[in-house]
């Protein structure tokens, strides 16, 4: 199936996990937050939220410093 992330398009398993397809994308397991469709996602969720065909997926670094 087709998401967004990032603004571009990516193939991915159906059924996928966001857990899943951040590993699928190489993201770290580090500190960024996570929007799908512009909802903030809770880490605790990554596992069980499933995402759909068409999905806006956002994977947001936070600043830091000053």
């Amino acid at each position: 199936m087709e998401i967004t992330v990032d603004d571009l398009t990516r193939e991915v398993p159906d059924g996928a996990s966001l857990s899943q397809v951040l590993v699928l994308l190489g993201e770290p397991d580090t500190h960024f937050i996570v929007e799908i469709n512009g909802s903030y996602i809770p880490k605790a969720k990554y596992e069980s939220i499933k995402l759909s065909s068409g999905d806006r997926l956002e994977v947001i670094y936070p600043a830091f410093g000053g």
